[in-house]
């Protein structure tokens, strides 16, 4: 397989690389595009902010994420995912706690999701503690992706929420 790394459709907030069998190696990675991001806040539900450039988490906040599969190679199988990742980039922690990330299990567009029209969220898939700004945080996404390949109808992307923790993700060039 050749070596594919796509661009971004927005500035790099994060990315989600795609290892495939049978190596793990950079020339079978590719970073796959983010279609979308977007917050939505409890406090004001009916607000849109899918054109902020960073991403609130906690204090009443959730984050939205949504990526492109189809720019995998056509007949690219569940069983060829080795291993994916989500990374992000904390700017800010106004409060340490933990994030969770969980799969958005409803259908949800940047430009018009609030929190009252949220979509609604899966099982939790990963958690990472929030304690220091200025670090990138890697998740395994694994399972989340490799389920997306099998039934692509299922992808809605992922949520980044927080009982305990306030922190900004902030979109990285």
């Amino acid at each position: 397989m050749q070596e594919r790394f796509l661009e971004l459709s927005r500035v790099r907030l994060l990315s989600l690389v795609l290892a495939t069998l049978p190596f793990s190696t950079a020339a079978n990675a590719a970073q796959i595009t983010l279609t979308g991001d977007a917050s939505v806040s409890t406090a004001r539900p009916s607000t849109n902010f899918g054109t902020l450039s960073n991403l609130y988490v906690g204090n009443g906040n959730s984050a939205f994420l949504q990526f492109d599969l189809s720019t995998l190679p056509a007949g690219t199988t569940s069983a060829q995912i080795a291993r994916a990742t989500l990374t992000v980039f904390v700017n800010r922690v106004n409060t340490a706690g933990s994030v969770t990330l969980a799969p958005a299990t409803s259908a949800w567009s940047e430009s018009s999701v609030t929190s009252t029209s949220a979509p609604t969220l899966g099982t939790t898939a990963g958690i990472f503690m929030a304690s220091a700004p200025g670090q990138y945080v890697t998740l395994d996404v694994t399972t989340l992706v490799q389920n997306w390949v099998t039934t692509p109808a299922t992808n809605f992307g992922v949520a980044l929420t927080s009982d305990s923790a306030n922190l900004l993700l902030e979109q990285r060039k």
